[in-house]
Order: C-alpha cells, then sequence, then structure tokens
C-alpha cells in the first residue's frame, strides 16, 4: 500500500496540473466562475482595442482527419461553423504522419481544406504538431527527431505557405516522442533549444519568405521551471526571424506567469500571442454545467490580451462552441457530429460577438485602426501537394483518436505563480522532463510488482 501511495504522488507530479484537472476534479490553480467575475472589472480596459481572434480547426489536426467519422462533410461543416465566428484566422495543428508514410490521399485533402480557409478570406495558422506515429512507439533520438523536424515544417511551409507558422508548441509537448530525452544532454541544454527554433524558423522563411514564424510555451512553465523557460524566451526574443512568443493559457497560474513575465521582461519587440487557451483542460471541459463560466471566460480573456498587449487569441476547444457533447466517450459516427455541430453553445455567440466587434478583418489584408498588422502572403496553394518518404520514419498507421478534440500537454506545473525575482539562465533545458522520466521507471516498476493499473496515456 506504501509502494502503491507513493506510486500515485509520483503520477500526480509528472502529469503536472492540467491532467491533475482531469483526475481530480479540480486544480488548486483551476479558473472558476468566481475567479473570472473578480478578475473582469480589474482586467477591464476603458478603450477597447482591435486584435486578430484565431479557431483551431480540431477534425484538420493532428491525425483526426484520419479518423473515420470524420468525413469531407464533417470536416466542411465545422469549417463552415468557425468561419460563421467572424475569427480573423484558422489555425490547423497539421499532422505529419501523411507524409512520413505518403498518404497522398490525406495530403490531398489537407491541401483542399487549406484552399477553402483561404476562400473564406480567412488567414491560416500551422502550429507544429509533430506525428502521432512518434508518440505512439515510433520515437526518434533526439538528433534525428531535430532533423526530422527541420525537414518537417520545410514540407509544410513549402506546400501550404501559411501566414502563420508556430513552429515549437510547447517544448515540453514533444518529451513522449524523444526515445533518449532522458540520457541525451543535448536535449537539456538551452542554447541546443535556442540553435533549433533559429534554424526551424529560417528553414520557414527560405520556404515561404512571407511567412511570420513564432513559438508557444505552456504558460505554467514559467513558475514550475522557471530557470528554463525564462530564459529561453528571453533569448526566442532576440532572434531576428521569431515575429512572435505565444502562452498556452489554461489555469489561473498560467494568466499570472504570463502577465509577470511579459511586465518583468517585455517581449523584446515580438508580438505577444495568447496562442492556445480554454477555461481548463481534461475531460472536465466536456460539462456543459461550465457553459456560464466559458461565457465569461472568453470575455475575460479579449480584457486579458488588451492588458498585456496581445496580437491574436486562439481558444484551442473550439468544437464545443457548437456542443459540450465532444467527449472522449461521444459522439462516435460522422451522423452524431453532423447533428452536433448544428448547435451553438453560449460561449459561440459570446465568442462571435466579441470577434465581430473587435476582430481585425481581411481583405486583400487585414486592416484596423489598431498599430497591429497583419499580412497575408498572396501565394495561392491551389493544385500543390508533396510526397515525402523516409524510410528510418516509417511507422505503422497509429492508432485512431478516440475524439476530434486532441488535448495538449505540458510540463509539471507549480500552483505556485512565479516570483517576480530575476532568475538567472540556466543550460538545462528541461531538465524537470529528464527528472520525471525517471520517476517513470520507479512508477512501472512498481505497479508491475504490486498492481496491474490501466495504462493512461
Amino acid at each position: 500500500m506504501i509502494v502503491a501511495a507513493i506510486i500515485l504522488v509520483l503520477t500526480f507530479t509528472l502529469i503536472g496540473s492540467h491532467a491533475m484537472i482531469d483526475v481530480a476534479g479540480q486544480s488548486s490553480t483551476a479558473i472558476t466562475l468566481n475567479w473570472v467575475d473578480q478578475q473582469l472589472p480589474v482586467w477591464h480596459q476603458s478603450q477597447n482595442k482591435s486584435l486578430g481572434f484565431g479557431v483551431l480547426f480540431q477534425p484538420a489536426s493532428y491525425d483526426n482527419i484520419e479518423n473515420s467519422w470524420n468525413p469531407p462533410a464533417v470536416e466542411n461543416s465545422t469549417l463552415a461553423m468557425l468561419v460563421s465566428t467572424g475569427s480573423s484566422c484558422v489555425r490547423i495543428d497539421i499532422g505529419y504522419d501523411a507524409w512520413l508514410k505518403n498518404n497522398v490521399a490525406i495530403q490531398t485533402e489537407m491541401s483542399s481544406l487549406v484552399n477553402q480557409i483561404r476562400s473564406d478570406n480567412k488567414c491560416l495558422i500551422i502550429a507544429d504538431a509533430s506525428a502521432e506515429s512518434y508518440r505512439n512507439g515510433g520515437g526518434l533520438p533526439w538528433t534525428q527527431f531535430q532533423q526530422a523536424w527541420i525537414q518537417r515544417v520545410h514540407t509544410l511551409a513549402s506546400i501550404f505557405h501559411p501566414d502563420y507558422y508556430i513552429v515549437i508548441k510547447e517544448p515540453g509537448w514533444y518529451v513522449p516522442m524523444v526515445t533518449d530525452a532522458a540520457t541525451n544532454p543535448d536535449f537539456q541544454n538551452l542554447s541546443n533549444w535556442v540553435n533549433l527554433t533559429q534554424t526551424l524558423a529560417a528553414t520557414v522563411e527560405s520556404a515561404s519568405p512571407s511567412t511570420k514564424v513564432g513559438i508557444s510555451i505552456a504558460a505554467d512553465s514559467l513558475s514550475s521551471l522557471p530557470s528554463g523557460y525564462i530564459p529561453y524566451l528571453t533569448e526566442v526574443e532576440n532572434l531576428s526571424s521569431v515575429s512572435f512568443i505565444g502562452f498556452d493559457i489554461y489555469t489561473i497560474t498560467g494568466f499570472q506567469n504570463t502577465q509577470s513575465f511579459l511586465n518583468q521582461y517585455g517581449a523584446g519587440g515580438k508580438g505577444v500571442w495568447i496562442a492556445e487557451c480554454w477555461s481548463g483542460d481534461g475531460s472536465g471541459i466536456f460539462d456543459s454545467s461550465r457553459s456560464t463560466l466559458d461565457t465569461s471566460w472568453i470575455q475575460l480573456v479579449y480584457e486579458f490580451a488588451q492588458v498585456i498587449g496581445a496580437q491574436m487569441i486562439i481558444p484551442f476547444y473550439t468544437d464545443l462552441f457548437a456542443s459540450y457533447s465532444f467527449s472522449s466517450t461521444s459522439p462516435t459516427s460522422s451522423s452524431q457530429v453532423l447533428s452536433l455541430l448544428q448547435q451553438r453553445m453560449p460561449i459561440y455567440y459570446e465568442f462571435t460577438n466579441i470577434a465581430s466587434k473587435y476582430g481585425l478583418t481581411i481583405s486583400t489584408g487585414f486592416s484596423s485602426t489598431s498599430s497591429t498588422t497583419f499580412n497575408t502572403p498572396s501565394q495561392s496553394t491551389s493544385g500543390q501537394s508533396t510526397s515525402i518518404t523516409s524510410s528510418s520514419h516509417e511507422t505503422g498507421t497509429g492508432s485512431e483518436q478516440t475524439s476530434s478534440l486532441q488535448s495538449t500537454s505540458s510540463l509539471p506545473v507549480s500552483s505556485t505563480p512565479s516570483a517576480s525575482s530575476t532568475v538567472q539562465p540556466s543550460h538545462h533545458f528541461p531538465t524537470i522532463l529528464v527528472a520525471g522520466l525517471g520517476l517513470i521507471v520507479i512508477m512501472v516498476v512498481g505497479t508491475i510488482t504490486l498492481i496491474a493499473v490501466r495504462r493512461r496515456r
């Protein structure tokens, strides 16, 4: 029983507060309606500013496009719902398995969806989603993983010429895909990550010169591992090839850390994005009783964006604009999805209202009285297709997503907001991940010895 208790403690330590909301039901920094109501007058601005509003196109992201109940009818219906919000941009976290496996049909389907986004007069944001086959037993050593990463962004930038490319989506998110994360010192090295960021940005620029490049981090990591993430962000702010930095905010701590970092270090002349956000992260977000919270929360996000001078807001779980029934267990068929997509939740109307009043619009380009300017590349993706086959990266078909919503992962999170004191740069980034991998070994041994547990992704 003692070992089992230790295993439970280690599990909570490793999976961080996002997953703790899922397992335990509540995190000490979970966003609540009371907190939102208290914070709204604090961050309310007397004069509203215009900024960009993005939406995540879930059925086209990760490997969801390969899901049997995400046929073109579902993709088109979802896109129509997202476009109707009046958002400035559509974001796709493109999974790369279709190119690793030379699946031309999926590549062509993705090109068609991107062309539709262009036809709808929306700007295109691509965020790196790596490949699910790397996560599902097909990971690579760090050196090869970086090489594959560079090839991936070059290929997708060459094909789709996005307006914006988030080349790094939360460094901690990639840990399960790197087979030697626990043993390769380069994986922990700050300079290695900064150099990789610079190389990825330069690679995109060479393939699509008008694409703006940025990175994002889990905002909670600024307090859970300040010696890694604070110097990383400040170093990235010195890279001329990076145009914006993004903060992924899912907790009260995430809001606080973002504001604290920008107050202390600034953005180095880069644009600031709330690159991902929601009122929580875990199975609890699909509870329809959160509707009032979510409606107030999206108002708060807009107010907060003005406080920190953000240029873009991108809610992550945008399927919930239509229905809270998009969970890991339902719906189970495309007909059910299509039925749910005909609905509209209160957060949809609130987001649409804010975006229509204060969102930047696109014609030949973005225009606004705001000092922020977004430019839309003129390249057309019509008819473009590419096939990338690499024997060293070839994997079997990855398991399908059980939901069209793909959760994010992040580094372990502290419930204590980061202090405002200056943190000296560390050359070990992110060391807490390696310690976590070591603890996983302890968990596995204890589990095999004493008790059978269900495997949790």
